[in-house]
This record gives structure tokens, C-alpha cells and sequence, in this order.
């Protein structure tokens, strides 16, 4: 798991794991600005060099896989499962829709 890093200014950095954020937050470094990812903001200048980081998409039919790698470390990697009930569904309104208009 990564933490997501914010600069001072408000710049995304690149992420760092838990135990340094955690160092952050206990000296009064950083703040926590968001949970869900958890993310952290720091309270001091520092640099804002950041290294490129490659996304790869992996489309399938029902589950789509998303990843960013940067130097060979995972920094974010995703499963979706897309829905397919879809069709059956208008398919089950169409035949209600029919039933009402056609009822003799």
C-alpha cells in the first residue's frame, strides 16, 4: 500500500509508504487531507522533482485492469468488473412495457 503526497504548494509527489507518512504525521510534518486513498500534505518546502510513471490498461470484456508503475514498484493497480446484466434488464422493462399496452 502507498500513501499519495501533496507538496506545500498544493503539487501531487510521489508516493510514499506508510511508515515515513506515519514519521510525517507524528513530528508535525504533514497533514492528512483525505482517507479514501489516504492522503498526506506536507507542511514544509521541499523539492518538487518527480519521476515518470508508465499507466498500462489492460481492457477485457467484463473486467478491466488499470496499473501505474514507476522504476519497476506498483505506485496504483486497479481491478473493475463492468456490468452485464444490462441487456437482460431493457430486455425485462421492454416485455413489461408490451404487457401494459397490449392487455385486452
Amino acid at each position: 500500500m502507498k500513501v499519495y503526497v501533496k507538496s506545500q504548494s498544493g503539487k501531487w509527489l510521489m508516493p510514499t509508504n506508510p511508515a515515513n507518512a506515519r514519521i510525517l504525521l507524528k513530528k508535525g510534518k504533514a497533514r492528512v487531507i483525505q482517507r479514501t486513498p489516504f492522503v498526506i500534505q506536507l507542511l514544509y518546502e521541499t523539492t518538487e522533482h518527480v519521476q515518470t510513471v508508465t499507466v498500462g490498461i489492460d481492457d477485457g470484456g467484463i473486467q478491466v485492469g488499470i496499473a501505474a508503475v514507476s522504476r519497476g514498484k506498483v505506485l496504483f493497480q486497479e481491478e473493475l468488473t463492468l456490468r452485464s446484466d444490462i441487456k437482460s434488464k431493457l430486455d425485462t422493462r421492454r416485455q413489461y412495457r408490451r404487457s401494459r399496452r397490449y392487455t385486452r
